[in-house]
């Protein structure tokens, strides 16, 4: 018979011993134990390795919710054979046996195989793996459980993708009806109020999309009360605050402020963008796309407001800030076997995943690193492209000009010719075309920008109609100067 395991125990050495697999052995979970002693030992003689590195602080953060149901598993006969009153006897052996090592391994498992099918662009298959995880896992462990706010998270998130809103703000919803009501015990307060956060987020952003703009502003505003709430963060500018907090305090505030902007709400959405941008210093390396994102969002707003020198600043901040970033992605491809702190960001970081302990999806780092490259490039043509809109309307015809082939140029090398905002940018060279009188070339570029919009929309569109409107005219202006 074995002794029952002590889950405190377990936890004290899974935090001080826990990446050498003590608490492993402890729960007599020896061959995976060994693997992560295994694991640990070659983090070090390989002097950190990144990829290394990760892989086993994500084991070590895993085990965290992983230890009840080992602990479960090794106590399960020797607790049913210790309990004297019959009836009880068997309601605790029924107990028992409903949640055994299999049934945890199996809902481990459907993570692992919803997870491949979400990263293959399968939303059908990660839809109906995640339902079926999500089963499992209410029918043996109950609805109010982190797992189970997590798998909700999930499923939002794939209807989301799949273009079912309904289920997806169904989905949300009752995550976040979790997390609130059963905050879960096995991760620090921190990372609970993350979660929830994150999910809130989630749902506001579907509303977006929807048009509910009030009902979006509620739950961005809600988030900024949870984080605002703790005594410790009343001065957020001040507290000292994980990097985690401070993405998701500055989300929410540039989801506010570009809800406001959209509707035409200029001065409200300044404070907000404000705000936000002040908290960008403390983002992690991970978050560079989204720290670029809310200063090219503020320069953007900063010129709707004819505040054009303060444009330029954020614009020029946010190239740098990108020219670095790509410096070190790029440094990373050339010494890939040497220590570099560069965190590669990807589409699968706002997903609150539960991974199998012995599950870790393959990570081509190279494909990751040309895609962040990639995405960064765009994010250069996009702040060339709004830099170029600046000098423009401050009449810097020349230095416009500059900045739209710069953007035009990159897109071309990324996107297809027909692309909206590859068209947009080059209707705004052509105009600056037009203002220098340098009309054939304006109207070259009006040709395409009209053949890309006939393409996409049709003869008869608005768009469409309005680019040969602008053909005609600079047309006419080249007649009158023959």
């Amino acid at each position: 018979m074995h002794h029952q395991k002590n889950p405190k125990i377990a936890y004290v050495l899974w935090f001080f011993l826990g990446a050498l697999g003590a608490h492993r052995y402890y729960l007599m979970q020896n061959k995976s134990a060994t693997m992560m002693l295994l694991l640990a030992v070659a983090v070090v003689l390989s002097r950190g390795y990144l990829p290394l590195a990760i892989l086993l602080s994500l084991w070590w953060l895993l085990d965290a919710v992983l230890i009840p149901g080992y602990v479960d598993a090794a106590a399960d006969h020797s607790m049913i054979q210790v309990v004297e009153d019959p009836k009880a006897d068997k309601a605790k052996a029924a107990a028992l046996s409903a949640v055994k090592f299999t049934d945890v391994q199996q809902l481990h498992e459907l993570n692992a195989q919803y997870m491949a099918s979400f990263l293959r662009g399968d939303m059908d298959g990660a839809i109906k793996g995640a339902t079926e995880a999500l089963s499992i896992c209410e029918e043996q462990l109950g609805t109010e459980n982190g797992h189970a706010a997590a798998i909700r998270n999930n499923l939002g998130e794939f209807y989301c993708r799949s273009g079912n809103n309904p289920q997806a703000i169904n989905m949300f919803k009752s995550a976040i009806a979790i997390q609130e009501q059963f905050p879960d015990k096995d991760i620090s307060p921190e990372q609970a109020q993350d979660s929830l956060c994150h999910s809130i987020n989630s749902l506001a952003r579907i509303y977006t999309t929807l048009g509910q703009t009030q009902d979006a502003k509620k739950l961005y505003r809600s988030i900024i009360d949870i984080l605002a709430t703790n005594e410790s963060t009343k001065n957020v500018h001040t507290a000292k605050k994980t990097p985690r907090y401070y993405v998701s305090y500055a989300s929410a505030l540039n989801n506010l402020a570009m809800l406001c902007s959209d509707k035409g709400q200029s001065e409200q959405a300044q404070s907000f963008f404000t705000e936000a941008t002040a908290m960008l210093d403390h983002f992690p390396i991970e978050s560079t796309e989204l720290k670029v994102e809310i200063i090219k969002n503020n320069a953007t707003n900063e010129s709707t407001l004819l505040h054009y020198e303060r444009a330029e600043t954020l614009f020029q901040r946010a190239m740098r800030i990108l020219e670095d970033y790509a410096f070190s992605l790029e440094n990373q491809l050339d010494t890939a076997e040497t220590e570099s702190d560069t965190v590669l960001a990807t589409n699968t970081d706002e997903l609150n995943i539960v991974f199998d302990d012995q599950y870790h999806p393959l990570i081509d780092e190279e494909k990751l690193r040309a895609e962040a490259l990639q995405r960064n490039e765009l994010q250069m043509a996009s702040c060339r492209n709004g830099l170029g809109i600046v000098y423009a309307n401050q009449n810097r015809l020349e230095d416009a000009e500059v900045e739209l082939i710069a953007a035009s140029k990159i897109r071309k090398s990324i996107v297809p010719q027909n692309d909206p905002e590859l068209i947009t940018g080059l209707s705004h060279l052509s105009l600056i075309y037009f203002k220098q009188h340098k009309l054939e070339k304006a109207e070259a570029i009006s040709k395409h920008i009209l053949a890309a919009r006939e393409l996409a929309y049709g003869a008869d569109h608005a768009d469409t109609q309005r680019a040969q409107r602008n053909l005609e005219l600079i047309q006419a202006e080249i007649k009158k100067q023959a």
